[in-house]
């Protein structure tokens, strides 16, 4: 379904994992526009980082700050725009609000490949202890 934003992101991922920033930016584009749920905003500013747009990707940050005032915003939204523009520090901050929120990302931290930036890290490690997933 092409109008489906759950397929489009992850469509989305595919085609940046697959080296099609410019197709991948289109889709995750769509699929925040058909759905402006928090983690499709937050997937398109990664996307944005990623591509080399920081500005852009600054401004995604900025509205999921507005709308988490108005309503809940998962911290995964935030977090995997700070991973995209390489913040990193600012992404383990997220992702540790990720786990104090039971947040569901926190299930594929050893699976998704835009936590290979934070595998190294010693808080992401401790991280993966607590959900049980550091064996």
């Amino acid at each position: 379904d092409p109008n489906y934003p759950w397929a489009l992101r992850t469509l989305g991922w595919s085609l940046l994992w697959t080296g099609d920033k410019a197709g991948a930016l289109a889709a995750m584009e769509k699929a925040q526009s058909l759905d402006a749920d928090p983690w499709s905003i937050g997937c398109f500013g990664y996307a944005l980082a990623v591509s080399g747009d920081r500005a852009k990707a600054g401004q995604i940050l900025s509205d999921l700050e507005n709308l988490a005032q108005r309503r809940y915003v998962t911290p995964s939204a935030r977090m995997v725009v700070h991973l995209g523009l390489g913040e990193r520090e600012k992404a383990l901050e997220w992702l540790e609000k990720c786990y104090e929120d039971v947040d569901p990302q926190c299930w594929y931290l050893k699976l998704e490949p835009f936590y290979d930036s934070l595998r190294p890290e010693p808080r992401f490690q401790a991280l993966l202890k607590k959900v049980g997933l550091d064996k």
